[in-house]
């Protein structure tokens, strides 16, 4: 995302969320657990990123980024919108990330442009302008303080 960011021409990137960032209860199975992990470690990467994302925002709050350096400086300026899918996402039984049916691809596709349309809309009146993410603190300390492995 960093470097899409960096490279890319718009002012605005938008995310789309496709495993929930929030689990509304704590998994008791091992089934549970195991699909609970498996969402956690792929969302991994986009928070790390977000985290990386803030710290560069925090440099260029802090003194003459871009001076040094004039892509990290657009990088900081960057508007990060993040669409959620959480309210649909979390109702669904983990099987259906690997035997999909059509009704559920429909239903997926649905509730997708449902969600766009609403996006776009408070875009178009300049509600969705600025950030709608804040990396947890958790996730800069992990930037800030890489495991030693």
């Amino acid at each position: 995302m960093v470097e899409l960011g960096r490279v890319g021409r718009s002012q605005t990137l938008l995310v789309v969320r496709i495993n929930p960032a929030v689990a509304d209860d704590l998994p008791r199975s091992a089934a549970a657990i195991r699909n609970r992990t498996s969402e956690l470690v792929f969302g991994q990467p986009l928070t790390n990123e977000l985290a990386q994302l803030e710290r560069i925002r925090a440099l260029d709050r802090g003194g003459p980024l871009g001076w040094l350096r004039p892509e990290l400086r657009r990088l900081a300026r960057l508007d990060v919108q993040i669409i959620d899918g959480d309210d649909t996402l979390t109702h669904l039984d983990p099987i259906t990330k690997a035997i999909p049916d059509a009704w559920l691809l429909a239903h997926l596709r649905e509730e997708g442009r449902a969600a766009a349309d609403t996006w776009l809309e408070r875009w178009a009146q300049g509600e969705a302008r600025g950030d709608t993410w804040r990396a947890p603190a958790s996730a800069a300390r992990a930037v800030d303080e890489p495991s030693r492995a």
